[in-house]
């Protein structure tokens, strides 16, 4: 018997959303079901906000980015890429980041929240 549907519970809030899609669903239209359900903006929210990233750039720059565009301040800013917690004082080709790559940042005291 074949699966028709797989359904993700998003965790890493108080609220925890179950979301049912398609096997046939893309990844981006995954992404855009979890903004709707949680608020967490997409890659192209993201764009629309204007974070770029420049692999020459300290972590500490993309964690003010992500300060600005959220309303959260520096220090409150944790960024992960591949699990690994990213340090200030280090460039970000030190972790391999470039656009499109993936990063993780968390808020002191709140959710998780996925920068794709």
């Amino acid at each position: 018997m074949e699966v028709e549907e797989v359904t993700f519970l998003i965790t890493g809030g108080e609220v925890k959303p179950m979301i049912t899609m398609p096997t046939s669903a893309t990844v981006y239209q995954l992404k855009k079901k979890i903004t709707e359900h949680t608020g967490v903006p997409s890659l192209l929210r993201l764009l629309k906000y204007g974070l770029r990233v420049n692999k020459i750039h300290k972590v500490i720059q993309l964690k003010q980015k992500v300060g600005q565009i959220w309303g959260i301040e520096t220090k409150d800013v944790t960024l992960w890429h591949l699990s690994k917690k990213m340090e200030d004082d280090k460039a970000l080709y030190k972790y391999y980041i470039s656009e499109g790559s993936d990063v993780q940042f968390t808020r002191t005291g709140f959710y998780t929240y996925i920068v794709i």
